[in-house]
């Protein structure tokens, strides 16, 4: 791999990477800004979900009670501090307003509170040029409490929102990541998700296809979850039962034993070196035991990285207008205390960071 490809890829693997959110919206993954030696990210995302139905199996789905409806605005603050180009780490901390619109009552319920929160740690074992495996482990942490069936009442529970399982998950993962050319980038992940609170474990995956630029990072990508089978008693499952008819019966937030697939495209567009606008459209094409939604989200991501290693001029990188008569040749000082003879008045200036290189 050349000097230039290896720069290449250090500005287009950096680039945000929507994750996968919480609820039952999917599994989470890292972000996979690899390689640069070090680099931080931080960034906002603004996105909306509306779901007003739930998949029975396969591709058939069911609306909710009484035509009901689900809508989700989220607000993400997400950041990633990566001290060489094996390993990463970052979070993500959401915060929701949900809301439920019942028709029949011709009234809507809603909640707003900050909602699953993640911490990712990803390293990358193996790793040359084009291609590299890893590992990453995933916490999800809920930052609120669901009612349950004493604060709303049973047998006829009154209605509620609910902004996701309010459970603690911890996901284990292999990553890849393969460019079989230039401008084109496959990842693929999976794994194991242990649920702690007696619902059942699963198997998260994704796979996205990408084109890049050193200005534009387009991924179309499936992301979505298999479950192993599951772990709910009887009673368990009819508790569950009342608490999503006070939701509507939406299985947005309560579902027991949910598989789905997500189709999703998305783009990075880099303003600049240090600037990038986000968009993401998600799509769910089958399940079971889930919600069908459709989801839109834009950010804005600010990054800084550097190289820790700077390659010397050679003499063919010297500038011709060089004076000769200096007695000093400028590659023989690199590195170098001594000063030249003589002083250029517009010397050759070396990049003070990776910008320069963008454009």
């Amino acid at each position: 791999m050349t000097l230039n490809l290896k720069r290449f890829l250090f500005l287009v693997c950096g680039s945000s990477y929507f994750a996968g959110w919480a609820a039952n919206r999917g599994p989470v993954f890292p972000t996979h800004r690899f390689p640069t030696d070090e680099s931080y990210h931080l960034g906002f995302d603004f996105g909306y979900l509306g779901t007003n139905s739930n998949f029975v199996s396969g591709s058939s789905n069911q609306l909710l009670l009484d035509a009901s409806s689900v809508k989700v605005l989220r607000g993400s603050l997400r950041g990633e501090f990566q001290p060489n180009r094996r390993f990463s780490a970052g979070f993500f901390v959401n915060w929701d307003r949900v809301t439920l619109k019942n028709p029949t009552l011709g009234e809507s319920f809603y909640k707003s509170k900050f909602s699953d929160n993640f911490l990712f740690g990803e390293y990358r074992y193996f790793d040359v040029p084009g291609g590299s495996l890893g590992f990453a482990v995933v916490a999800k942490f809920p930052t609120y409490k669901n009612p349950n069936l004493i604060d709303l009442g049973s047998p006829n529970p009154e209605k509620s929102v609910f902004l996701g399982d309010g459970q603690t998950d911890l996901s284990f993962l292999l990553t890849q990541e393969f460019w079989p050319g230039k401008h084109v980038r496959i990842r693929g992940d999976f794994g194991l998700t242990q649920r702690f609170s007696g619902f059942a474990s699963e198997i998260p995956l994704q796979i996205g296809f990408g084109f890049v630029t050193h200005k534009v990072d387009f991924n179309l990508g499936l992301r979505g979850n298999f479950s192993m089978g599951s772990k709910t008693t009887p009673e368990e499952l009819s508790d569950l039962s009342e608490l999503r008819s006070a939701f509507g019966d939406s299985k947005y937030a309560l579902a027991q034993n949910p598989w789905g697939m997500n189709l999703e495209p998305q783009v990075d567009l880099w303003l600049s070196p240090k600037y990038a606008f986000n968009f993401k459209y998600s799509y769910s094409l089958f399940g079971g035991d889930s919600a069908k939604f459709n989801e839109f989200a834009v950010g804005l991501t600010y990054r800084w990285a550097q190289r820790k290693s700077n390659q010397k001029k050679t003499f063919q990188q010297v500038d011709i207008t060089t004076d000769q008569d200096a007695g000093v040749f400028q590659a023989e000082i690199q590195g170098k205390e001594s000063e030249p003879k003589f002083v250029d008045p517009n010397p050759i200036k070396e990049p003070e960071s990776n910008d320069e290189e963008f454009f």
